[in-house]
């Protein structure tokens, strides 16, 4: 185990997940573990933690002056400009103790005592080489800020409405958002599949932004595997993913944290868990460790895929000996969405981004969405047209001039030229391939005898024949007189 030092190199929070989690798993009071996780996710972020000091800057009240000795652990931390290392200890140090309001006292006591038996007090001292701090345990704290755990919990609560604020809920992300809260609070498993294009992993986004304290986004790719799968989890959740890292070892590392956090684990783009290739020779493997290693060590997930999750799940239960049976079981809640997004859908998202635009160019945006049924990637396209056109003559947002311009001058031709390349590809004939000189097809045969018919040998050898010289055969034909 691996603590940050309080001199000298400070080792970044994104690889102290451990320490994190075994931190947390001693913590009785959740809204203390949500607010420990929470910082964890922003730190994890580039500019996470300097843009909550930002905002916590103006609070700050002038530093009294500073006395002639302090303890070791909080007298570094009496600088503004060190008030990110300051957040960074807050979630690492097991002597830090935080409690909420309600139930300060015992809280306390369960806490302390936990972290006692665990042993990371023991293990924190030594290697900070500070073994006489063994069992002084406080509250941190700093002189120039009062009361810093209450404004860190009031800048949480702010965090996630405002979070909530700036989501459009449209119908499929309604449905989307209940599944995932029905996970969440039966800590259940859960399946969200649908169409392509109706805002699956926008919505999972930002239900696990304004979730941070609670839940982790992990984004697969075509090319998962084992390595590439725990590398991705292992990133979301702060632990080290180096390429020198073995993947048994940061494997063990994915399973002690999800064990320790009790986070719900949101995975998107899950149709990759399975093999893309068309002779499928193994089991799952990625599906197999989510419906054993997770379900079994109390780790709920989610699961958000295309409708091809289906059509792979499928192909492995044909070529495999693989059964669905345990998934089906173990995973109690599951939603299809199979309807588009309806006009109204279209409009809400058309005028959260263009509200400065007149309605009738909102109709023409959202015609023209519903037209390409490409939903809303065709409204944010045609917007990032239209302000791109804007940009280039010089002003700052775009006007409705512009929207119709995109969709004139560089959409509906895209739109047309893509449209085509389907087409071709849907409507292209399968091509037989052509049998090389030299090598004979297969003779008729007989239903009854097997042997080969003796009107058709003659054709049997023409084959034989290159379309070459076929001009010049001197081969009798069957029914042709021959000179």
């Amino acid at each position: 185990m691996s603590y940050p030092r309080q001199t000298g190199d400070y080792a970044p929070l994104r690889e102290c997940g451990i320490e994190v989690a075994n931190k947390t798993a001693c913590i009785h009071a959740r809204p203390v573990r949500d607010l420990i996780h929470f910082l964890h996710s922003l730190s994890l972020q580039t500019g996470g933690l300097k843009k909550l000091k930002t905002e916590l800057l103006p609070r700050f009240k002038a530093p009294p002056k500073l006395k002639k000795q302090y303890d070791w652990n909080e007298s570094c931390y009496h600088n503004p400009e060190r008030f990110e290392q300051f957040l960074k200890e807050l979630c690492v140090n097991p002597l830090w103790e935080i409690t909420s309001p309600e139930n300060a006292e015992v809280e306390s006591h369960l806490y302390r005592e936990r972290i006692i038996e665990s042993g990371l007090v023991r293990d924190f001292t030594y290697e900070r080489d500070c073994q006489w701090m063994l069992g002084r345990f406080s509250s941190p704290r700093l002189h120039y800020f009062d009361d810093i755990v209450g404004a860190l919990f009031e800048y949480q609560k702010q965090f996630v409405k405002q979070a909530r604020a700036d989501f459009l809920v449209t119908a499929p992300a309604k449905e989307i958002i209940e599944a995932l809260d029905y996970g969440l609070r039966f800590r259940k498993c859960v399946l969200i599949r649908g169409l392509a294009g109706i805002g699956k992993t926008h919505t999972v986004k930002a239900w696990c932004d304004w979730r941070r304290g609670e839940a982790r986004y992990v984004q697969l790719g075509e090319s998962t595997n084992k390595e590439i799968f725990f590398r991705h989890i292992a990133e979301s959740c702060g632990l080290p993913c180096s390429p020198g890292l073995s993947l048994l070892r940061m494997r063990a590392l994915v399973e002690h944290y999800l064990k320790k956090a009790k986070l719900f684990l949101v995975i998107d783009e899950a149709q990759y868990l399975f093999s893309k290739t068309l002779k499928v020779t193994r089991e799952p493997e990625l599906v197999n460790w989510l419906l054993t290693d997770c379900f079994n060590r109390d780790v709920p997930f989610a699961l958000s895929a295309t409708l091809e999750f289906d059509r792979h799940r499928m192909a492995v239960e044909q070529q495999t000996n693989w059964a669905s049976e345990q998934f089906s079981r173990r995973i109690p809640k599951a939603i299809v969405i199979k309807a588009p997004p309806t006009e109204e859908d279209l409009t809400a998202v058309a005028l959260r981004r263009a509200k400065h635009v007149s309605l009738s160019v909102i109709k023409y945006l959202v015609g023209y969405a519903m037209t390409s049924k490409r939903g809303f990637d065709a409204i944010n396209e045609a917007l990032d047209d239209a302000q791109m056109i804007a940009s280039e003559e010089g002003r700052e947002r775009f006007i409705g001039n512009d929207i119709q311009r995109a969709i004139k001058v560089f959409r509906m031709p895209s739109d047309l030229l893509l449209k085509r390349v389907s087409e071709d590809q849907h409507g292209k004939k399968r091509r037989v391939p052509m049998r090389h000189y030299g090598e004979a097809a297969d003779p008729p045969q007989d239903a009854g005898s097997g042997a080969a018919r003796p009107e058709n040998l003659a054709a049997h050898k023409a084959a034989l024949i290159s379309p070459r010289d076929r001009g010049n055969s001197v081969l009798p034909v069957a029914g042709v007189a021959q000179d």
